[in-house]
């Protein structure tokens, strides 16, 4: 097995972040620039509620999700963590990586007090959408979106 340090991401992070997200294949018109990620990476850091963390294999992140912490004021007024940015590096898969990740950012959920999980997964990935299946993840309700530009 191999060994897997997780923790909150740091700046030195930035260049294996982005490799990690280019894995996804969103589909993006652009390619995601270093400093497009510094600049989200500076207002996810700004903000107290919403944190980035990595998977260290051998000194480097290999894995990382984002998590941000929503007071809602539906469903009892309960407290949910909302997971994306979900990526294993292509190399490791098959690994079991994801699924420490996954039980790593369910601690980290349960700790900030939280009820539930929201997790969304573009609807290509179909391979992703199996494996949140496997670890007891159900699907609800449909998603959309608004392009604004």
């Amino acid at each position: 097995m191999l060994d897997i340090t997780f923790r909150t991401a740091a700046h030195r992070d930035i260049p294996a972040m982005r490799e990690l997200l280019m894995q996804m294949d969103l589909g993006n018109d652009e390619p995601l620039t270093l400093e497009t990620l510094e600049r989200a990476f500076v207002s996810i850091q700004n903000n107290r509620y919403h944190e980035i963390y990595v998977a260290v294999i051998n000194g480097e992140p290999r894995a990382m999700f984002t998590m941000l912490i929503i007071q809602q004021l539906a469903h009892n007024a309960g407290i949910s963590a909302q997971i994306n940015n979900v990526v294993v590096d292509s190399s490791l898969r098959g690994q079991g990586i994801g699924k420490q990740l996954i039980a790593f950012a369910i601690d980290r959920a349960r700790s900030a007090g939280c009820e539930k999980i929201i997790l969304t997964s573009n609807a290509k990935r179909v391979d992703a959408h199996r494996f949140y299946d496997q670890l007891g993840f159900k699907r609800h309700g449909l998603s959309f979106y608004y392009d604004l530009e």
